[in-house]
């Protein structure tokens, strides 16, 4: 579970203290989850992530009964009782052990690529990993724990996945595009995490011709 870094954070409609955030909260059950950029205190693409958490859940046959605004305005709270007008905030609906669903949103630490980067590209480690259930956006805390050891052992930016018949499917944090000659290629939906940036890039493929 991702290190809460500010001072509160959301329990289900309860504002928290993060010295009250553990390991407990997610550690029995599922987890659907999403995380949303936050620039100048408006969630990134919003519409795009609650679409997507239903789409999940329906895919896991999960009930995450909470309305489109009752989701919003839990993440308002968070950000105006933190203060935080940039940053990353994740949501995550837990369904335990005894089928009940708790809402958890809190800021995570990030980091987003500098210039230099975008100049020089990143460095970058295969491994042979796949998601169980790559179109439903369920934390995996084993492949999570893994790429983040991987990342920092061998100084990479980023752990590229590899299916068992040895095809790239994506990152651990990301999407994978390839440009060969005017085609830009990606490994297909059902194989992937179906990622807002994924299909905003479509879209800006297809605007573009």
């Amino acid at each position: 579970m991702s290190k809460c870094i500010s001072t509160y954070f959301i329990l289900n409609d309860k504002l928290k203290s993060c010295k009250y955030f553990n390991e407990q909260l997610t550690a029995t059950g599922k987890n659907l989850y999403t995380v949303i950029r936050i620039i100048k205190g408006i969630p990134l693409f919003w519409e795009l992530h609650y679409k997507r958490l239903l789409e999940s859940s329906k895919k896991a046959a999960f009930d995450i009964s909470l309305s489109e605004s009752n989701i919003k305005q839990r993440i308002d709270k968070l950000i105006k009782s933190n203060n935080f007008i940039e940053g990353n905030i994740k949501v995550v609906f837990n369904f335990n052990d005894k089928d009940e669903m708790n809402f958890i949103a809190y800021y995570i630490p990030h980091h987003y690529p500098d210039k230099n980067l975008y100049k020089n590209g990143i460095a970058t480690l295969t491994l042979d990993a796949e998601r169980e259930n790559p179109n439903i956006k369920f934390i995996n805390k084993d492949l999570r724990e893994t790429t983040n050891k991987l990342i920092s052992i061998n100084n990479v930016y980023e752990i590229i996945l590899v299916d068992k018949d040895g095809f790239i499917t994506e990152g651990s944090r990301s999407n994978i595009f390839m440009i060969k000659n005017d085609n830009i290629l990606t490994p297909p939906l059902n194989s992937v995490l179906p990622g807002i940036t994924r299909m905003l890039i479509f879209q800006i493929c297809t605007s573009l011709n």
